[in-house]
């Protein structure tokens, strides 16, 4: 039963059935999803956000978090990157959609803007918290014979 269970929950989400995918967005608001997505094959770049660091802010995978949830941006110091929970207040979305007041270009510089359901699926993870992991849901009596386990 278990195992049916989490084989139609996983064919459900292949279809799209959850979330961003349910409602047109491209992939899942996820950091993970993101980083596979957006940062790492347009954003993290040699020359970019990868190993030259532009405006101090590492986008490869494992770095993204920390140079990203709560942290100023170096372009607007009083700007977050990434305020959690909202992303009208995060300097992330208004370089991704042009707002008048940032510094420098609109970003990806290389291959122009990103398709707004795009940004909205990061919009989706910034409201959500902007976790840096994906929440688990584990079955009450899942959770009863881990915690038995461990006693």
């Amino acid at each position: 039963m278990r195992v049916a269970t989490i084989a139609t929950l996983s064919v459900l989400t292949l279809l799209g059935f959850g979330s961003a995918r349910a409602a047109g967005g491209p992939f899942e608001p996820t950091l993970q999803d993101i980083q596979a997505n957006v940062f790492t094959p347009g954003c993290a770049l040699a020359a970019c956000h990868g190993g030259a660091m532009q405006a101090n802010l590492d986008l490869r995978e494992g770095q993204a978090f920390s140079f990203l949830v709560d942290v100023p941006s170096v372009e607007v110091p009083t700007a977050v990157r990434v305020a959690p929970f909202d992303p009208d207040n995060s300097y992330i979305i208004c370089k991704l959609e042009n707002c008048p007041w940032i510094v420098g270009n609109q970003m990806p510089l290389i291959g122009g803007p990103l398709p707004q359901t795009t940004i909205d699926v990061i919009r989706e993870w910034i409201q959500m918290g902007a976790p840096e992991f994906p929440a688990i849901s584990v079955e009450s009596e899942s959770w009863g014979r881990v915690k038995s386990i461990y006693r």
